[in-house]
């Protein structure tokens, strides 16, 4: 269960990439987009290893403003 969106995956150029939202058990999922009706999701434990899996792919995370 996705509790909420707490940061965007962008490409060095700022291209959306991916979605991370907070689950409930203090885990977090990425979801990568594939079209209209398919995506890749993935699990990580912490925020630092969502950031580690994106830095390699030289990605970077953008922290979500829900009340801006």
């Amino acid at each position: 269960m996705k509790d909420f969106e707490t940061h965007r995956i962008v490409t060095e150029s700022g291209r959306f990439r991916a979605l991370v939202f907070a689950l409930l058990s203090g885990r977090y999922l990425v979801r990568e987009p594939l079209g209209d009706y398919a995506g890749i999701e993935s699990v990580f434990e912490s925020i630092e290893a969502v950031e580690a899996w994106a830095k390699k792919r030289r990605w970077r995370l953008e922290k979500v403003n829900h009340f801006a």
